[in-house]
């Protein structure tokens, strides 16, 4: 039987310019990438490697990590505006239908 946990995470932008998603209740689990895109998609693998380190040493996982049993689930994740302003800008344009003359 597959498990999806709930893991509450940390985001924040580092003095560097990157991203650091963090997820606090798993000792060093955490991804620093240029993009905040990145760093959510990479950090589910790097939480997948820490749970699968925790059930090889006998380890339980934090009681805090909600366990659902199916999906679909709920998630909040954050989204800077800033990081898709140029996408956003040349979807638009692209999108646009040029004036009949």
């Amino acid at each position: 039987m597959s498990h999806c946990y709930r893991v509450e995470l940390s985001v924040n932008k580092q003095e560097d310019g990157l991203w650091r998603v963090e997820a606090p209740s798993l000792d060093n689990c955490l991804v620093d990438a240029e993009t905040l895109e990145q760093d959510l998609s990479e950090i589910q693998e790097v939480i997948a490697m820490t749970l699968e380190f925790y059930k090889r040493e006998g380890w339980e996982v934090p009681q805090k990590m909600a366990v659902d049993k199916k999906l679909p689930t709920t998630v909040v994740i954050p989204v800077v505006m800033e990081e898709y302003s140029d996408t956003i800008i040349c979807n638009r344009s692209a999108t646009k239908t040029p004036a009949k003359a």
